[in-house]
């Protein structure tokens, strides 16, 4: 709630998808434009609304229509109350559920075409962001473009010195409006030095397996994996 720079930069990513701004990407503009000439109104669907203040930037942007869902009932007690004292009752639909636990509920009418969920953490993934978004793209949202989840990446860097390779530093960048301009990130301040020090979002720390032994200038293939709610690395030195 206290991360001002996180706020503003989802408002921001919330109001290049549903109002006009100057800096909007040519997609987003043709996405409102799709809408209009279809004569559909925006609908933001929050998932884990907390205390409603992602449902409340959008209504603020100009979406018609506003669902916001929230499994935990003190939580949803607090955005009901939120939304009453901030005068947006009439524009937020509230469900105290749970997103998945209301498929059956929601007619096609119902559906949304923008999602919004914080359920990021120092890992990115280890509040169940990938399920979250692939099963509200699949149920919650009306047709749109497909979407490819990957499982495994490699990637080949060179070492900086020579050493023994035990662990690495993980940290992630969110694009807020696919413009490269509007960037979250969790970078360590030494890499960008406007990353913002928080309490909640960190640098993950991973070992790898088995040490592996570097020399300067040697190429080193490092391999990422993942589940629902995990990262894991192997590295090993290339062959060339």
């Amino acid at each position: 709630m206290h991360d001002t720079e996180r706020n503003q930069k989802y408002e921001h990513g919330l109001k290049s998808v549903i109002s006009e701004v100057p800096d909007a990407p040519n997609y987003f503009l043709a996405f409102k434009v799709e809408l209009k000439a279809k004569g559909e109104e925006v609908h933001v669907i929050d998932i884990g609304t907390g205390t409603g203040l992602l449902s409340m930037m959008a209504a603020r942007a100009g979406a018609e229509r506003v669902t916001a869902l929230e499994m935990f009932k003190p939580m949803s007690v607090c955005a009901e109350k939120v939304f009453h004292q901030n005068g947006y009752e009439d524009c937020i639909r509230l469900i105290a559920s749970r997103s998945t636990d209301v498929i059956d509920e929601v007619s096609d009418e119902d559906k949304g075409n923008v999602i919004v969920a914080e359920v990021f953490d120092t890992e990115l993934i280890g509040e169940g962001a990938l399920r979250t978004f692939k099963e509200a793209h699949q149920t919650l949202a009306k047709d749109g473009p497909s979407i490819t989840y990957y499982e495994t990446a490699f990637k080949t860097f060179e070492a900086q010195s020579s050493g023994t390779f035990e662990a690495l530093i993980m940290w992630w960048d969110l694009d807020m409006d696919g413009t490269g301009r509007c960037m979250l990130t969790t970078a360590p301040k030494w890499l960008e030095e406007e990353a913002h020090w928080r309490d909640h979002w960190m640098q993950a720390v991973y070992y790898l397996p088995e040490s592996v032994p570097v020399h300067q200038g040697q190429q080193i293939i490092l391999q990422c994996s993942h589940d629902e709610f995990s990262f894991w690395f192997a590295a090993q030195q290339s062959a060339e």
